[in-house]
């Protein structure tokens, strides 16, 4: 555990979270030392924000200022954010070490500097630490007030006791900032009439049914076999590829038996929209490795940002695939006959050429 000083040591040292205050004791100290110099009320110096560079919140009491910056001040998901706290206080005051660690508000910590110190002009010293944060939410975000508890020093021992006294702290705290976080995909509405150029409408035909001929002998059987065949297939849809077939013909095989179905036909479009889009997670977990079946659309489209397997071009097409389909799965969004052809033109089209002639990008995936 450490105590920030600007001077030498003299106290027991103890740590400091943010939002939870002053945990552990100080040893006293035996004389206590008037400390009228910090008994101002805090109050705000400053709130400003720079479009270009960031957002920043200053704050005085007495002899010591507290500034916060976060830089920029719009970023997008992928990008990373810097955090400056910048304390100026005289040589003889002290405050419990700032402590960022895993997961801090909306945020994920990368790296912390360590504390850096320069002399300023009037005496006192300029204590500068540097975090870097990755925003995990798209939106407007804040970054929250910073409490900064601090006190003068105090090193005159009391005869009488042995003991250094101890002095009272008093706090100072930033201003909360407002950042915007924008989605990989912030510039571009999706829509269902953007997925393709339009194509004349046409009739999904459903293939052929092996098992007609059957039903042909067992006449008196067919409608519970038909009921029974129907119950199976439809449980069996979203289950793990049958032993011999590879991914992608599993996934096709799938698809197949999803426009049999006809659900659109029995007013059954999200349920459509939900089997298409598993179809497709479940292919892509199967060929790189990427949970996409239990990922959020945000979470998924950050996963294969960086992922060797997806082009740009591939990106781009699924991102505008599943938000299309999110549309209508959780929002209010109708999909008329163009859009579930070329939803289905879509999948189909990935399924098939996806990751083939590539063997090198499914490799550096195992």
């Amino acid at each position: 555990m450490k105590i920030f000083r600007t001077a030498a040591p003299g106290t027991s040292r103890r740590r400091f979270l943010l939002g939870t205050g002053i945990s552990a004791r100080i040893r006293p100290w035996s004389l206590l030392l008037a400390i009228a110099a910090c008994q101002p009320e805090a109050k705000e110096v400053q709130v400003g924000q720079d479009s270009e560079t960031g957002v920043e919140s200053v704050v005085e009491r007495g002899s010591v200022q507290f500034k916060v910056r976060f830089e920029p001040e719009s970023l997008s998901l992928s990008d990373i954010g810097r955090l400056s706290l910048q304390i100026d206080a005289p040589a003889d005051y002290e405050w419990p070490a700032f402590s960022f660690e895993g997961e801090w508000a909306d945020f994920e910590v990368l790296e912390v500097s360590r504390d850096v110190v320069q002399s300023l002009d009037d005496g006192r010293l300029r204590h500068r630490i540097e975090v870097k944060l990755e925003p995990q939410l798209s939106g407007k975000l804040q970054v929250p007030p910073i409490p900064l508890p601090f006190r003068q020093r105090q090193s005159d021992p009391d005869p009488e006791v042995g003991t250094e006294s101890e002095a009272e702290y008093h706090t100072v705290e930033s201003d909360p900032l407002e950042i915007e976080v924008r989605s990989l995909l912030a510039e571009e509405m999706v829509s269902l009439n953007q997925l393709r150029p339009a194509t004349p409408p046409a009739e999904l035909e459903a293939p052929p049914n092996l098992w007609l001929p059957w039903l042909a002998v067992a006449l008196p059987f067919v409608g519970i076999l038909l009921w029974l065949a129907r119950r199976w297939l439809r449980s069996r849809a979203l289950e793990a590829q049958p032993p011999g077939l590879s991914p992608r013909e599993t996934a096709l095989q799938a698809l197949d038996h999803l426009v049999a179905q006809k659900l659109p036909d029995q007013g059954q479009t999200k349920e459509f929209y939900v089997q298409l889009t598993f179809i497709v997670r479940r292919f892509i977990e199967a060929l790189t490795g990427v949970r996409a079946p239990e990922q959020t659309t945000e979470e998924f489209l950050r996963a294969i940002h960086h992922h060797p397997a997806f082009g740009p071009a591939e990106q781009m097409e699924l991102a505008r695939f599943l938000e299309a389909a999110d549309l209508v799965k959780y929002g209010a969004a109708q999909a008329d006959v163009q859009a579930l052809t070329d939803s289905l033109d879509i999948s189909r089209q990935f399924l098939t050429t996806f990751a083939v002639g590539r063997p090198q990008a499914m490799e550096a995936t195992a």
